[in-house]
């Protein structure tokens, strides 16, 4: 027997509240024997649906501050992909992933964006970034397309659900984390990573991925075009300054990013070329100022007053120029 969406929703709802007034009775009965057999039918969906859905939906996400549950900005197919404002390729990427959604978001597609520290460093805080975004692409509508706050995507505090992501769908040649800025994670509506797609592959080339993905049918095989754009981007990551790379512009520990996290932080570490060069303790509050002295009386040279220092004092991981010599001071 079937029954209409606002029927079964009804069944679910009884056949739940049936159940605990059963079992809080101590009643040791089978399901058979409890439950009709319109109830059987709702309660085998509802099995269906609990076993279909990945971890995915157990993940936060940052917004405006707090963690947030993933699931409200999941659609019938998302498209989950870091972004960076700074970058060449955004000229190209966002305004397709712009038309992505101009053809599909009535169909469920949602795209999911997130900006990190990481890699080339981009200044801006979040609300900043998200106003960006909307003013120069029109990318930012909830709860379609949405700018989540910078946090970190790789390392020691990277956000669990990149984590999970990158090792749930490790690179062709095997690497389980983010190698660029606009790496393209396609997921359907029970959370499976069906594709990556790697920074340079064009939103408008993913048509086919997304459609079949909306539909619920297999995605296509994997395009010569796919094949050729994650070959390309193997060499481009060996000398590309856009490339994430550990140990230069990625730390294990990372940073704790104060308009999710809000903890105290207790000391300033200062990094050049890569290297810890000096600890200096600080105060609950350390301010562009402080941080500036700090690293003015580092011991590197007597010329190291020269220093310019990030004007956002809320971004934990600033750069530190000496004489055009890229330094980082990392807060933890």
């Amino acid at each position: 027997m079937a029954y209409a969406p606002t029927a079964r929703r009804a069944l679910v709802r009884d056949g739940l509240a049936a159940w605990c007034a059963l079992t809080s009775q101590s009643q040791v009965l089978r399901s058979e024997d409890m439950l009709p057999a319109a109830m059987e039918e709702t309660y085998s969906v509802l099995q269906d649906a609990t076993r279909r859905r990945t971890a995915l939906f157990d993940f936060d996400v940052p917004f405006r501050g707090e963690p947030t549950p993933i699931a409200p900005f999941l659609g019938r197919a998302s498209v989950m992909v870091n972004v960076k404002f700074d970058d060449p390729v955004t000229l190209e990427q966002l305004p397709g992933l712009q038309n992505l959604l101009s053809e599909f978001s009535a169909q469920g597609l949602h795209v999911l964006a997130f900006p990190t520290d990481q890699g080339w460093f981009e200044a801006d805080d979040s609300n900043t970034l998200r106003l960006k975004f909307k003013s120069v692409y029109n990318f930012g509508q909830y709860p379609i397309s949405v700018v989540f706050d910078k946090v970190d995507l790789l390392g020691g505090n990277a956000l669990p659900l990149y984590s999970w992501l990158t090792k749930t769908l490790p690179n062709p040649w095997g690497v389980k984390r983010l190698v660029f800025d606009y790496e393209k994670f396609l997921v359907d509506g029970s959370g499976n990573v069906l594709r990556r797609y790697p920074r340079k592959f064009s939103p408008l080339a993913m048509v086919p991925d997304v459609r079949a993905a909306l539909a619920g049918e297999p995605l296509p095989a994997e395009s010569a075009q796919l094949q050729q754009a994650w070959q390309d981007a193997k060499r481009e990551a060996v000398k590309s300054e856009y490339a994430f790379k550990p140990g230069l512009n990625v730390y294990d520990l990372g940073a704790r990013h104060p308009e999710w996290r809000r903890d105290s932080y207790t000391s300033v570490h200062i990094f050049m070329n890569g290297q810890l060069t000096k600890q200096i303790m600080a105060n609950d509050s350390f301010s562009n100022d402080e941080l500036m002295e700090a690293a003015a009386n580092n011991t590197l040279s007597a010329s190291s007053q020269q220093y310019l220092v990030s004007q956002q004092p809320t971004v934990p991981c600033q750069p530190v120029r000496k004489q055009g010599v890229a330094t980082r001071a990392l807060v933890s």
